[in-house]
């Protein structure tokens, strides 16, 4: 475990378990839910911060709430590590506020995305494939870029490309 997120969240569940015994939850359990807990909020700092600092902090939400919500519908790939996560995630979700697209792109990003859900999702109940399809569909009256570019790039991370990560 080189992992500094995973480190972290390591010495939080051992203090937690030491400053309370009473806990029956497991180390590990501990752990794995703080190691998530911490990545998620880094994460959200993180493009909060920069999208503050570059005036586009609006966007930023709308990049984050738009980009979470499909994935909570499709699941996704995961990085190999939290930090990866971290980083990629942060970039990912602060960068596409500061891209323009032309209408028509932003209406090609939302089919190539419907597309891609409907074929790669990991969650294949139908629920789930809808909850998508609507979410992805409501970008066509909202004609937004940026929740279309977050769409897109949610959907491209559903292609398994060689070899699959499991989540920590």
């Amino acid at each position: 475990m080189n992992d500094p997120i995973e480190i972290a969240a390591s010495k939080l569940a051992h203090l937690s378990k030491k400053w309370n015994p009473e806990i029956t939850d497991h180390v590990e359990d501990i752990r794995y839910g703080v190691a998530l807990r911490i990545n998620y909020y880094s994460v959200v700092l993180g493009c909060l911060i920069i999208g503050f600092v570059t005036g586009k902090v609006l966007e930023t939400i709308v990049s984050m709430i738009s980009f979470i919500l499909l994935r909570r519908f499709t699941g996704g790939l995961h990085m190999p590590t939290l930090t990866l996560c971290f980083f990629v995630s942060s970039a990912l979700l602060s960068g596409i506020p500061h891209i323009s697209l032309a209408q028509n792109i932003s209406i090609v990003l939302n089919i190539v995305s419907l597309v891609l859900v409907l074929f790669f999702s990991e969650r294949r109940q139908q629920h789930n494939l809808m909850g998508a399809c609507m979410l992805i569909g409501s970008n066509f009256i909202l004609n937004s870029d940026v929740i279309s570019m977050s769409f897109f790039a949610q959907s491209v991370l559903l292609i398994r490309f060689g070899k699959e990560v499991k989540q920590p």
